[in-house]
């Protein structure tokens, strides 16, 4: 924006794959310099823009919230982070025995070798973390992906479950 009022306060992804920013629209920048009284001080005005890629369609919506835990596991495959990331926040509120359970069966399906399964293997390995459940035969497969930022995550993982074999282990490990 050329205004001088324009304060960029926050930036999303929407469920869409646009961008949302929202602007505060105030034409006092806070630095403490200018009273909190002060007149000038908009109150009532903000703004909500949306950025979009004129040359690609929208990304269509995905249902998460509800779904069964099997579509859920799916959804590991799509390639937007904000997908995926809705996905383990959803799971995170589940039953842990359940959606551990489930996770370890569909992860056995996996093909730690093949760089297209990296990423949901991964995934799997962070819904591990989520729900406090150390499973090490994940995690030395995703330390062994062929994909080079998988590994580097399972490190992280391996870094914050080293020492901590007091967590719930998994009923059956992958």
């Amino acid at each position: 924006s050329q205004r001088v009022t324009f304060r960029p306060v926050d930036v999303k992804m929407g469920p869409d794959g646009a961008i949302y920013i929202a602007d505060w629209y105030n034409p006092i920048i806070q630095h403490g310099e200018v009273a909190f009284r002060d007149p000038r001080r908009d109150h009532e005005h903000g703004r909500i823009y949306r950025m979009v890629a004129t040359n690609r369609p929208l990304q269509k919506p995905v249902s998460i919230y509800g779904e069964p835990i099997e579509n859920l596991l799916e959804l590991f495959r799509h390639p937007v982070d904000g997908i995926r990331h809705a996905v383990r926040v959803e799971l995170s509120a589940r039953n842990t025995d359940e959606v551990i359970q489930k996770a370890q069966a569909w992860v056995a399906k996996l093909d730690p070798k093949k760089k297209e399964d990296a990423l949901p293997m991964l995934e799997i390995l962070w819904l591990h973390q989520q729900h406090n459940v150390i499973n090490r035969p994940l995690l030395v497969k995703v330390l062994s992906s062929p994909e080079y930022q998988a590994r580097l995550a399972a490190q992280k993982v391996n870094f914050f479950w080293s020492g901590k074999d007091t967590f719930k282990p998994a009923k059956s490990e992958a």
